[in-house]
């Protein structure tokens, strides 16, 4: 989990961070596949009120799909969450937000932990 805290739960004292909702699924595609959709909004302006956001990135992108700012709207949004199946940044911002951002493989995060 990178948020709201990095630290696992019987690191930090604290009870894990659970979220639930209804799910909205964002594929994401490299920028050459000319056969992809073009959504309207911006996908992290897609998120509604409760809802846990689910995001798969393609294996191999070196930038994150995931950052600060999209968690503030996000939060503004009225979200529960981000599941993100790739990389994430801005990990102190989200911590900052208590935005809950969790991520499948701890080997893709970027940014720096809070002390």
């Amino acid at each position: 989990m990178v948020s709201p805290s990095p630290l696992s739960a019987s690191a930090s004292g604290s009870a894990p961070t659970k979220i639930f909702g209804p799910a909205v699924t964002v594929e994401m595609v490299h920028a050459s596949d000319a056969g992809a959709p073009t959504p309207d909004v911006h996908f992290a302006g897609a998120n509604a009120p409760g809802a846990v956001m689910y995001i798969r990135q393609p294996e191999g992108l070196v930038s994150a799909c995931w950052g600060g700012l999209m968690s503030t709207r996000a939060k503004f949004l009225g979200a529960a969450g981000v599941v993100v199946d790739g990389r994430v940044r801005d990990v102190l911002e989200h911590h900052e937000l208590e935005f809950p951002v969790l991520q499948l493989s701890p080997l893709y995060f970027w940014g720096v932990f809070p002390n």
